[in-house]
């Protein structure tokens, strides 16, 4: 029994409230760290990827393509036509790219108008190769883990077309679901081997993260670029916050090879959609190098760029 005088202060009673509040606050920290850390971890599946794209004039993804680009995103909302020489309607798609999963059970999913297929490894794991509206699908899958090949096939009838494609991790590898467990496998069942380009297709945005259309597309014979305080094409990019991406396949004999840059401001290298240089950053010349062990045959390489403001500089050799 505690006794206390009228007027006088229990700090017995102050202090058994202060430590409860103490350790309320504590645990509640404590949760908002958990789930700041899930939000994160799930986030963080649907970080950049480099996707390489096809575009053919029909719904079947027959005959050749009639176009090509890459995104770091698929993320798509089009009115009209998703890249100049494809048609606004009665076209279709395709995304290739090698995707870094942690082990762990996972819900990846689509939005798409219309039909989509998406194969993951060497397993088909979403088709709904339908004409309709925006649609969701959805699919669990439990992976190893590993740097799985990714595809994702698209076609639009007509009207406007959408295609969105994202993954969440839900937890950790699950048993229950020995079905749909997916070996990483080294070939993309729909794609084929890339055809040796002679040049580098080129392209340009009016902004420095290469999001929205880009304002110009041309063929660049090589990445040897010193603009100094100009700019690419001055009738239609300004010297100033604009970014590129180059994209081209070329033939190596097995070997090691030594990528170098020279840029200002960021750049960024990929061969066969590994990063192999990463230096996405605002500063003023800087070289670059990176060793890569090659396997004969037709690789492909993209080079991403941005100018932040000043000089303006772009170099890529191996």
């Amino acid at each position: 029994m505690r006794f206390c005088l009228p007027g006088s202060i229990d700090t017995g009673a102050k202090y058994a409230e202060g430590f409860t509040m103490y350790w309320r606050s504590l645990i509640s920290l404590f949760v908002l760290l958990l789930l700041g850390l899930s939000t994160g971890a799930a986030a963080a599946q649907n970080s950049y990827s480099l996707w390489f794209i096809k575009f053919w004039d029909n719904k079947k993804l027959e005959g050749s393509p009639v176009a090509s680009s890459s995104t770091g995103v698929i993320d798509h909302s089009w009115s009209g036509s998703p890249e100049e020489g494809v048609p606004s309607n009665d076209w279709s798609a395709q995304w290739t790219s090698f995707v870094n999963f942690g082990p762990g059970t996972y819900r990846i999913t689509t939005k798409n108008d219309d039909g989509v297929r998406v194969y993951l490894g060497d397993k088909h794991i979403i088709l709904d190769w339908n004409q309709h509206g925006v649609v969701t699908n959805e699919v669990t899958v439990s992976l190893l883990g590993g740097n799985y090949p990714m595809a994702v096939d698209f076609f639009d009838d007509e009207g406007d077309a959408v295609l969105e494609v994202g993954w969440q991790l839900l937890g950790p590898p699950s048993s229950n679901l020995p079905d749909v467990t997916i070996i990483p496998s080294p070939q993309i069942p729909p794609s084929a081997p890339p055809t040796p380009q002679p040049a580098w297709l080129a392209q340009y945005w009016s902004n420095t993260s290469l999001s929205g259309h880009p304002t110009l597309t041309r063929v660049d014979p090589a990445i040897n670029y010193d603009w100094g305080r100009g700019s690419p094409d001055p009738d239609i990019i300004d010297p100033d916050e604009f970014s590129v991406r180059w994209s081209r396949s070329v033939y190596f004999e097995a070997g090691t090879y030594q990528f170098t840059t020279q840029s200002d401001d960021g750049i960024r290298v990929y061969v066969d959609g590994r990063l192999i240089i990463d230096n996405w950053t605002v500063h003023a010349l800087q070289t670059n190098t990176a060793d890569v062990t090659l396997a004969s045959g037709t690789h492909t390489l993209v080079v991403e760029y941005f100018e932040h403001t000043g000089l303006a500089v772009a170099r890529l050799w191996w």
